[in-house]
């Protein structure tokens, strides 16, 4: 009898455990998705120059020639650091007299380790310097005069009938010349401008 009580108790236990076991659940949650979204950043830059008309100028001793390019980085690029690669001809001292830091427009200034590379920073005023551009960011490069306040370049007085009678006899590829290239790398994460440099010009010159 006693045994027969024990397993009957035990079966009940047993069906009861059962019921039980098919009622119990987990504490479960769960959220909506969240996606991060990343973004492009970007730099974009133009290199301009109006005059003199079709980048050509006649030469006269003493004469101040117009001359206005200008590097425009536009807006929505990162800030970034700007340079512009300055290069006379062989010949351009004959008849302009050496290019030097004294003939840029004041902002730029000259990269160290360089004789003819320059550089200004392309930014918002704080508090949003570090923003992308709101606008578009301008600069002349070269110095300007009360006449050109936009930039110019003069003929040395120094130049003589027999240098020009040279230019005659080399032709049209002889001709002075003085060219621009401009570059623009991303101020974030870069340490200086000589780190921004490497990134466009690896060799340093």
């Amino acid at each position: 009898m006693r045994k027969k009580t024990v397993a009957m108790l035990m079966a009940a236990m047993l069906i009861f455990g059962g019921a039980m076991g098919a009622t119990v659940a987990w504490l479960t949650a769960s959220t909506a998705e969240v996606v991060n979204i990343f973004t492009y950043g970007n730099v974009d830059i133009k290199l301009e120059e109006t005059k003199p008309l079709g980048q050509t100028a006649k030469m006269v001793p003493g004469d101040v020639i117009e001359k206005d390019p200008k590097v425009t980085v536009t807006a929505g690029s990162e800030p970034c650091y700007v340079f512009v690669k300055i290069t006379p001809s062989a010949n351009y001292e004959t008849f302009f007299g050496k290019f030097t830091s004294e003939d840029v427009a004041e902002g730029w200034m000259l990269l160290a380790g360089t004789e003819n590379v320059f550089y200004r920073e392309a930014a918002n005023e704080a508090p949003n310097a570090f923003n992308p551009l709101t606008n578009d960011w301008t600069s002349y490069i070269l110095k300007g005069t009360d006449a050109y306040p936009n930039g110019a370049v003069t003929v040395s007085g120094a130049v003589t009938k027999a240098d020009m009678d040279e230019l005659k006899v080399a032709g049209t590829d002889g001709l002075p010349t003085l060219s621009f290239q401009a570059y623009a790398v991303q101020k974030a994460n870069m340490e200086n401008a000589q780190a921004a440099w490497q990134q466009v010009n690896p060799s340093g010159n």
